[in-house]
């Protein structure tokens, strides 16, 4: 074992080659720090974690940066059991500096502990109370900026090293202490290339319609021009495409549509980058319908050739979501005979099953129409799925107002419905939220209806009304087909606004359940310990599906749709993570203090151009990051301090949100109290509220 005050070192590779060195154990972290203003680079970072050789441990981070900007380098502390007082003195290659210091969270500042000489770069701290402070493992005790040769190489790695025997470490006694150094590095990279990604939405018509599909854009880190070349299936045509003229690219720059090759090209003026918000939208794709396609049919909307260039006349990387047309206007339908009414039988959309009968209904497809009639005792009734897309009805239905009619023996009931669906607009949520959709205003958007028809067919499958009386010149009606004719007029229709009857499935009808369906699935199990909950995977997307709930309403038509079971009646996306978690690995950790604080700091308080993360995946750029971050998004009156409340005495909402220097000291202490000191908190204790939510309605429910 070393000497008490002796310096075991590692040595970083040397300026251009290249070093491998495995873990000493399992456990190596990778992170991305914030975009930086110009000048600076964005730098990955590596932190292997060391094995324990019995006293503590400093490490230089090992970190890629481009050519000409700056890099920020870590120094990492591990296994510290007790300091007082420490110095140590770095080293660079020539053509590399150290231009700056960060410090960090690893011990106190306070009375400026730290002390930093920049034309030696040496590093001295001294507990401001004389007293031991005990590092968290991995926490960082200060970050190098370190500017990178404008005339390095890709690939070329500079060395960031720790000066031989200049660390010494002490503790309250002024012993000197064992200590290991490890010594970084610093790995050129090219510069990334930017990157665009546009959307092509969906639409629906009918057979032989021109259909206005939207292409948008979702992310665009600067353009200076793109071409897209679009495809479409045999038989479909794009038969236009319309500019926005108000978007950021018709104003400052010129676009060009071939319709021979389906391509669209744009310039943009005088070679200036445009910088689109993400959802502008560019254009309308004019698209026909082809007259013989069949109701259902999914018309794929693709680019098979995309290319873009940036503000440096560089490629970039464009992406392009493809949409698709659906074509509509027919009833898929599928028809059973009501059961022979002995004397006088009063009827609905779904009679009870009779003994012996077995009944089978597939989940319909959104805006599909579906048409039962009555089974026959002991028969067998199969309803075939509605193919997507298909809409409501065949004949102009006329307003009615009777719920049942007392028909004759040989009339049966045939009941057609078509739904329509808009998904909520609200997407972002806590994982720890118990609350279900509708209570904390989660379905905020959504809107839903249900158009109820009912035609009377005789034994002779003729349409007639509720006397049996035949309806003069309307065709025969098929069986077979269950396809109501043209030219039918329905005997009564009925309109439901179904949006308080749609949600999800209890199962799954708030965030909590979402989210803990999901840690059960990833682990195994329902019955884990909190740690273990901090290893389950999470997808943090999550596509939902939405049902109309008949068993919710009163009305004995609309109760008795799809035998009384929840009726499918579309999709919507939402995304969930972890109070506070900014890097979006599902545990909050000072590294998203310190991301939500450099965000402050470059984009709110310098007023740079900025992001948490580039990730499309998750919604808009931050959509996520950004709400889970904000952890303190009350408005306060002029102190800064007092919560403005509304008549119920709930927090107002700040409009626009924005991140503060405030979130990141919250989300920091949040982190220290639970998982480094133990003592624990909860948000309402440094806050002053957690689950609060009334600009979407919603009430308190618990200190989570």
């Amino acid at each position: 074992a070393p000497q008490p005050g002796t310096t075991t070192t590692t040595a970083a590779p040397q300026p251009g080659t290249t070093t491998t060195t495995a873990a000493p154990q399992p456990g190596t972290t990778t992170t991305t720090s914030e975009p930086q203003p110009q000048g600076e680079t964005t730098t990955t970072t590596t932190q292997v974690i060391p094995a324990n050789p019995g006293n503590v441990v400093y490490k230089i981070g090992d970190v890629t940066g481009e050519a000409g900007t700056t890099a920020k380098v870590p120094v990492y502390v591990y296994y510290d059991e007790g300091t007082a007082g420490l110095k140590m003195e770095f080293d660079v290659p020539d053509g590399c500096k150290i231009s700056g210091i960060e410090f960090g969270d690893a011990y106190s500042n306070d009375n400026n502990a730290f002390t930093w000489n920049a034309d030696e770069n040496v590093l001295i701290w001294s507990s401001p109370d004389g007293q031991n402070q005990i590092a968290p493992a991995g926490a960082t005790l200060v970050t190098l900026l370190v500017d990178i040769p404008a005339d390095a190489k890709e690939g070329d790695v500079f060395p960031i090293t720790f000066v031989k025997d200049s660390v010494e470490v002490s503790d309250t006694e002024r012993n000197l202490l064992n200590h290991t150094e490890l010594d970084g590095s610093v790995t050129v990279t090219e510069k990334p290339q930017g990157n665009i990604v546009f959307n092509i939405g969906d639409g629906s018509g009918k057979p032989g319609s021109t259909v206005d599909v939207p292409l948008t854009v979702s992310l665009d880190n600067g353009t200076t021009g793109f071409s897209l070349t679009f495809d479409v299936p045999d038989g479909t045509t794009i038969d236009d495409l319309k500019i926005d003229p108000n978007s950021p690219y018709a104003q400052n720059g010129k676009f060009n549509w071939d319709p021979e090759t389906k391509t669209l090209t744009w310039t943009s003026n005088d070679g200036k980058p445009v910088n689109a918000e993400p959802g502008t939208k560019i254009a309308d794709i004019s698209v026909k319908v082809p007259e013989d396609a069949e109701p259902g049919t999914e018309l794929p909307i693709k680019v098979t050739d995309a290319s873009a260039t940036d503000a440096n006349g560089k490629k970039m990387t464009p992406t392009v979501a493809p949409g698709k047309v659906t074509v509509t206007d027919k009833d898929v339908t599928t028809t059973t005979a009501e059961p022979p009414v002995q004397d006088e039988t009063t009827t609905t959309t779904t009679a009870e099953p009779q003994p012996g009968t077995t009944t089978t209904t597939a989940e319909p497809q959104p805006g599909t129409t579906t048409t039962t009639a009555e089974p026959q005792p002991g028969t067998t009734t199969t309803t075939a799925e509605p193919q997507p897309g298909t809409t409501t009805t065949t004949a102009e239905p006329q307003s009615g107002t009777t719920t049942t009619a007392t028909l004759p023996a040989n009339v049966s009931t045939i009941t057609s419905i078509a739904t329509s669906f808009e998904p909520p607009t609200r997407v972002n949520y806590w994982s720890h939220d118990p609350r279900s959709f509708e209570e904390s205003g989660g379905l905020k958007g959504l809107a839903a209806s249900i158009v109820l028809t009912k035609y009377y067919v005789n034994d002779q499958n003729q349409f007639c009304d509720a006397e049996g009386n035949v309806i003069e010149g309307a065709p025969a009606y098929d069986p077979a087909s269950g396809a109501i004719p043209e030219g039918v007029t329905a005997a009564e229709t009925k309109t439901l606004d179904a949006t308080a009857y749609t949600h999800p499935l209890e199962m799954e009808d708030g965030p909590k359940k979402v989210w803990d369906n999901e840690t059960a699935a990833s682990l195994g199990k329902t019955d884990y310990t909190p740690e273990e909950e901090l290893t389950a995977k999470h997808a943090n997307k999550y596509p939902m599906k939405a049902y109309f709930h008949p068993s919710e309403q009163t009305d004995p038509d609309f109760a008795a749709i799809n035998g009384g079971e929840p009726l499918y009646m579309g999709d919507f996306n939402i995304f969930i993570g972890v109070k506070g978690d900014a890097t979006l690995d599902n545990h909050v950790k000072a590294d998203d203090a310190q991301d939500t604080l450099v965000y402050y700091t470059a984009v709110l308080v310098a007023g740079n151009e900025g992001y948490l993360c580039n990730d499309p995946d998750m919604g808009d750029v931050d959509q996520l990051r950004y709400y889970l971050a904000d952890v303190d998004w009350a408005a306060k009156d002029e102190t800064g301090i007092n919560y403005l409340t509304d008549a119920d005495g709930h927090p107002i909402l700040r409009q626009p949100t924005k991140l503060e220097a405030a979130d990141a000291q919250f989300i920091l202490v949040h982190y220290t109290k639970n998982y480094v000191s133990g003592v624990g908190t909860t948000w309402t204790d440094e806050v002053g509220y957690d689950l609060y939510d009334s600009f979407f309605g919603g009430v308190k429910e618990g200190d989570n």
